[in-house]
C-alpha cells in the first residue's frame, strides 16, 4: 500500500534528521500577519499565514469544515470546531493504525485514539487551521513560532519536511507526527517502567514522553524531577480527564471529511461511497495502482499522477468537483482502463511548456519548493530558466507551475493562468540558456557510466551499444513517465536509437548518465560512420519527418486501408505502393498520423502509426522520396494496421486474426499461449471476448497494451489493444 511505503520513507527521514542535526531558524521563522489567541480549542496562539508554506485556495476548498472562523460568535464557533476536528483525529488515529499495524487488536485501536487524542489536547488544544480578524488564513505555530500545525512539528529538527509540507498540510502533519509517536507506542511496550503491552495508561505515557523528549526519555514520566517534567504531568491530565468530550454531541458522528481518503496521501476527497457508480460522475477517482481517471462513457480515461488530472479534464470536457474518490480493486475492475503519458497536458492545455523549454520570468517571481508551498527564493526577470516539471491547477482556470533550478536551489514558480501566462513568462531560444540542465537536440553530450548505455528502438528492443566517454549529438530528445525520465536520440554505428539519460524527479540523476561536452552542433568527421548518414536511397534522411509533399511507400504486406472523412472504406492501397501525402492530422494524446491520399481517383486518408508514447510510424510507410506519385492499382480487403504476426502485429488474413499472449507489455517478453479466431465484426461482448479456443476476459487497457485473462485457463497476459479497437 503507498502510505505503507510512505511511513518506510518517513522512518528514514526521521533517521537522517537525527544524523543530521538540529537547523537554527530564527523565532517566528516566516510567519507572518502573527496574531494572538487563547488557550482553548482553535485558538491556541500564535498564528501565521499559511501563504508562507501552502496555498490558502486549496485549505478553503478541502478543509474549510476544521477551519476555526474567528469572525463568527465565538461559543458556537467553538462547539462546531471541535465536534469538527474530533471526528477528524479520531478517525486518522484509526486510519494509521489499522494500516501501520494490520495486526493490531480493536482495544489496541481505541487506546491508541485516545492517547491521539490527549497529544492533540496537550499540543494545541486541537487548533490547526484559523481565519483570523484580519480574514487571513492562519495557522498554528507555538514555541516562538517553531511548532508547526496541530502536532507542533518542529522547524528546527524537520526543517526539509516543514518545508514540503509536513506542517501546515493537516492530513500530513498528522501522519508525519504519529510515525513518530508510533516510534514511542513500539518501543514503549517493552520498557521498564511499563508493566505490560496492555497497560495502556502506562504505555501512552510513556509514548508521549519519547514523542515529546526523544528515544532514550521512554520513561521520563516517572521522574517528577525532569526538567520536562510539567510535560508530561499535563499530558496524562488531558489523557484522564477527556477534556474535549463535554462539547461533543455525538462521540460515534462520522468525520465530516473523507479521512482514510486523506490519510492515503490523497490531495483531493470526497465523503460519500466511493464504489457506488453513481457518485463517480464529474469526480476524480483513483484507483488501486494509484492511477487518477474520470469515469465517461463506460470506461476510464487516466494519467499517472494527480497533478496532471487537470489535462485530463479538459480532455474529455468534464468540470470536476475538487473531490476524489478511492475505488476498490473491485471499483476499478468494471471497465476498461485508457492510461495517458504526460505529453497529454500539452496536447489540451494550451500555452503549457514542455519539460526541458527554456523561457524568461517577465518579472521576478518566488521560487517556492512546491507548487504553493514554501517559499525558497526568487528567480529574476534577467535570466532564462529550463522547465524540469510542471504542474497545471484547477481544471477551469489552468493556473500552470514550473519546477526550476536557481543556483543551488530547487523549486517551482507560479506562471500564471490560461487568461495571463504572457504578463509571467516568455519563451525563449535554447541558445540563450546559460544554467543547462538537460541537453537538447544540436548539443553534444559524452557518455558517463563505464559501462556505457545501451541503444534501443522505439519499442526498448535493444539495437547496440554507446560506449563509456562517447560523444554524441542529440538528433531528438523525449520524456516518459511521472518520474520525467529522460531520453537521448543519437547515433552509434550507423544505427539511430534512443539511451537512457537519468530522471529528474523526485531528484535529478542526469549527471550520473551524461554530461554536457558541447552547446555546437558536433561537426561531422566523413571518415567517422556515426555521422555518416546511411547510403541507402529507400531510407529516408533523419533530419525531419515525413510532411505533405513528400512520396512515401506502404510498409504492411495487406495494405492499409484508404477512408474518407469519416472512416468509411474506399479502397485499399497494397504493399509497396508509393503514393504522394497532399495532407497530414494527428489524432488522440498519442498522436496517431492520418494522411491524405489519392489513389485510383479517389482522395481519402490512410493510417500511419503513432508517434507516443514509442513511435510506430516506421512500421507503416518509409519515405522514399520528395518525387512523382507512383499510384499502383491493387485489390480490397486489407486492413488498417500492419500484419507481422512473428513479432505481435495482429493479423486478419482470409477470415482469421492471431495474436500472441505476452506475460508483460513488450514484445520481447515470454509468449504464454497463441490465440487466433474468427474475423468478426463484433467478438467481444461487454468485457468477455471469443476466440477458438474459447473465451477472455479484459481486465484492463493501458494506451497500446490490454491485459486479458483467459477464462478456461485462468491465465493472465498482455495483447495489443488494437486487436480488440479492430474487431470489436
Amino acid at each position: 500500500m503507498r502510505l505503507l511505503k510512505s511511513l518506510v520513507l518517513l522512518s528514514l527521514i526521521l533517521v537522517s534528521n537525527a544524523v543530521a542535526g538540529k537547523v537554527n531558524t530564527s523565532n517566528y521563522w516566516k510567519c507572518y500577519h502573527r496574531v494572538g489567541g487563547s488557550w482553548d480549542f482553535g485558538r491556541v496562539p500564535s498564528a501565521c499565514d499559511i501563504s508562507a508554506f501552502g496555498d490558502a485556495s486549496y485549505v478553503y476548498a478541502q478543509f474549510g469544515p476544521i477551519i476555526f472562523n474567528d469572525n463568527n460568535p465565538r461559543t458556537a464557533e467553538k462547539k462546531k470546531y471541535i465536534n469538527n476536528q474530533f471526528a477528524l483525529i479520531r478517525d486518522a488515529a484509526r486510519d494509521y493504525l489499522s494500516m501501520r499495524k494490520p495486526s493490531s487488536s480493536q482495544r489496541e485501536r481505541d487506546e491508541w485514539g485516545r492517547a491521539v487524542l490527549a497529544i492533540t489536547h496537550q499540543e494545541t488544544f486541537m487548533t490547526h487551521y484559523r481565519t483570523a480578524t484580519d480574514n487571513r488564513l492562519k495557522m498554528i505555530r507555538g514555541d516562538y513560532g517553531h511548532g508547526h500545525g496541530m502536532m507542533q512539528v518542529d522547524d528546527r529538527w524537520h526543517f526539509t519536511e516543514i518545508n514540503e509540507g509536513k506542517g501546515w498540510q493537516i492530513f500530513d502533519n498528522i501522519t508525519y507526527a504519529l510515525e513518530i509517536f508510533y516510534a514511542g507506542w513500539q518501543k514503549a511496550q517493552t520498557a521498564s517502567c511499563v508493566p505490560s503491552s496492555t497497560s495502556w495508561r502506562s504505555r501512552s505515557r510513556a509514548a508521549y514522553s519519547v514523542y515529546n523528549g526523544g528515544s532514550s526519555k521512554v520513561c521520563r514520566w516517572t521522574n517528577p524531577n525532569d526538567t520536562w517534567a510539567r510535560n508530561d504531568k499535563h499530558f496524562k491530565e488531558k489523557y484522564d480527564a477527556k477534556g474535549w468530550e463535554p462539547y461533543v454531541s455525538d462521540l460515534n458522528a462520522p468525520s465530516i471529511l473523507n479521512t482514510q481518503c486523506y490519510m492515503l496521501g490523497n490531495e483531493y476527497c470526497a465523503n460519500v461511497d466511493a464504489d457506488d457508480e453513481a457518485n463517480w460522475e464529474n469526480r476524480l477517482l483513483k484507483l488501486p495502482n494509484a492511477n487518477i481517471c474520470l469515469f465517461k462513457d463506460e470506461a476510464f480515461t487516466c494519467v499517472e499522477q494527480e497533478k496532471d488530472a487537470p489535462c485530463l479534464s479538459q480532455k474529455l470536457s468534464i468540470q470536476t468537483d475538487s473531490s476524489m474518490l478511492q475505488l476498490s480493486t473491485q471499483a476499478a475492475s468494471r471497465y476498461p482502463i485508457t492510461l495517458h503519458e504526460r505529453t497529454l497536458c500539452q496536447e489540451e492545455i494550451r500555452d503549457l511548456y514542455t519539460i526541458a523549454q527554456s523561457f524568461r520570468p517577465v518579472l521576478d517571481i518566488n521560487l517556492r519548493s512546491t507548487p504553493g508551498g514554501a517559499l525558497i527564493g526568487k528567480v529574476s526577470q534577467t535570466k532564462v530558466y529550463q522547465v524540469l516539471d510542471f504542474e497545471v491547477r484547477d481544471a477551469q482556470l489552468h493556473k500552470r507551475y514550473y519546477k526550476v533550478k536557481e543556483g543551488d536551489l530547487y523549486g517551482y514558480i507560479y506562471a500564471g493562468k490560461l487568461s495571463d501566462v504572457a504578463a509571467w513568462t516568455t519563451a525563449v531560444e535554447h541558445s540563450e540558456l546559460e544554467d543547462l540542465v538537460i541537453a537538447m537536440t544540436g548539443d553534444s553530450i559524452r557518455i558517463v557510466p563505464q559501462s556505457g548505455i545501451n541503444l534501443r528502438d522505439d519499442l526498448g528492443e535493444l539495437l547496440g551499444h554507446v560506449p563509456y566517454d562517447s560523444v554524441k549529438e542529440i538528433l531528438a530528445i523525449k520524456v516518459t513517465s511521472s518520474s520525467n525520465n529522460i531520453y537521448y536520440k543519437v547515433s552509434q554505428d550507423n544505427t539511430l536509437g534512443w539511451i537512457y539519460a537519468g530522471r529528474l524527479l523526485p531528484d535529478s540523476s542526469l549527471p550520473s548518465w551524461t554530461t554536457l561536452d558541447s552547446r555546437a552542433n558536433i561537426t561531422p568527421d566523413p571518415s567517422d560512420p556515426d555521422t555518416q548518414e546511411p547510403t541507402d536511397p529507400q531510407t529516408p534522411p533523419a533530419s525531419r519527418e515525413t510532411q505533405a509533399g513528400d512520396t512515401v511507400s506502404i510498409i504492411p504486406v495487406s495494405g492499409i486501408n484508404l477512408r474518407d472523412i469519416n472512416g468509411v472504406l474506399l479502397a485499399n492501397v497494397p504493399q509497396n505502393t508509393r503514393i504522394e501525402i497532399l495532407d497530414i492530422r494527428v489524432e488522440g494524446s498519442n498522436e496517431q498520423i492520418y494522411y491524405k491520399v489519392s489513389f485510383n481517383a479517389q482522395v481519402g486518408w490512410i493510417y500511419a502509426g503513432y508517434r507516443l508514447p514509442q513511435s510506430t510510424l516506421e512500421n507503416w510507410t518509409q519515405r522514399v522520396s520528395e518525387g512523382a506519385i507512383d499510384d499502383t492499382e491493387g485489390s480490397n480487403g486489407g486492413v488498417d494496421s500492419p500484419v507481422t504476426p512473428t513479432n505481435d502485429q495482429f493479423a486478419l488474413e482470409e477470415n482469421l486474426w492471431w495474436t500472441n499472449l505476452h506475460s508483460c507489455k513488450n514484445r520481447s517478453c515470454k509468449t504464454q499461449d497463441y490465440l487466433f479466431g474468427p474475423k468478426l465484426e463484433s467478438f467481444c461482448l461487454a468485457r468477455t471476448c471469443d476466440y477458438i479456443a474459447g473465451s477472455f476476459s479484459i481486465v484492463k487497457s493501458e494506451d497500446i497494451w490490454t491485459q486479458i485473462k483467459l477464462n478456461d485457463s485462468e491465465k493472465i497476459g498482455w495483447i495489443k489493444t488494437k486487436l480488440i479497437k479492430k474487431n470489436n
